[in-house]
């Protein structure tokens, strides 16, 4: 059974699901109180990068090589316009935490984050952070993405493939935020995965989206998966939903 919700205007329930975003909120428990808050280490592996307003860097952060190497930690945080940096995160095994944040007006700054079982990524721009590309890519099952844009953070692309099950996506973008694309891909089999976007006076995500386009606000699911869709004070936004 395919379960969709999209909402204009105000934030609706859909009578099936109880679907309230979970951006800006965040869950999993706040992608496990937003890593802690930066208090590492815990579990296998932990790795802190800060970055105040430095430029063009290139940050790799690779855990969980070796076999039982789990529950590993990584964070990135730019402040005061850090831009043209590239960060990748690749964790391997299960129950691993990421999280990438962009602070006043970081731009163009490039974010990969690669996990398998029972992994949480979070990337938050805010603050006029403007024209950043995020990719997360989960494998297995279990997992959690979630990406927030806020402030006027404009001209960002969201990139989010999930394969396997039991996944949720979710991203919101408010404040002012426009012109952003967002992807979702949740593949594989009867998933019972969730997909959410919400948007709160964010503006012009559309990007010329028509049907089978591949811009503006996109979902693709395979069967038990639910979509919901969230437009609150927002003009000239594309949504385009594909569950097979």
């Amino acid at each position: 059974m395919k379960r969709l919700a999209i909402s204009i205007s105000a934030l609706l329930v859909s009578a099936s699901v109880a679907a309230v975003p979970t951006v800006p909120g965040v869950s999993g428990v706040h992608i496990k109180n937003a890593v802690a808050s930066y208090s590492l280490p815990a579990g296998d592996n932990s790795a802190l990068v800060l970055m105040d307003g430095g430029d063009y860097g290139d940050v790799s952060i690779v855990q969980g090589v070796v076999p039982l190497s789990d529950g590993n930690l990584a964070v990135v945080d730019y402040t005061g316009s850090g831009n043209d940096n590239n960060t990748t995160i690749k964790q391997d095994r299960e129950e691993n935490n990421a999280l990438v944040q962009a602070y006043n007006g970081s731009r163009d700054n490039d974010v990969e984050i690669i996990q398998n079982d029972d992994g949480r990524a979070w990337v938050m721009f805010k603050g006029g952070s403007d024209d950043n590309d995020v990719e997360i890519l989960q494998r297995g099952s279990s997992n959690q993405a979630r990406v927030a844009m806020r402030n006027s953070s404009d001209d960002n692309d969201v990139d989010i493939d999930q394969k396997g099950s039991n996944f949720v996506a979710n991203v919101g973008m408010r404040a002012n935020s426009d012109d952003n694309e967002v992807y979702i891909l949740q593949k594989s089999g009867h998933s019972n995965s969730l997909a959410e976007v919400s948007l709160v006076n964010a503006d012009d995500n559309d990007n010329g989206n028509k049907f089978n386009g591949t811009s503006g606000i996109y979902i693709v699911q395979t069967t038990g998966d639910y979509a919901g869709v969230f437009i609150s004070n927002a003009d000239h936004n594309a949504v385009y939903i594909k569950q097979n």
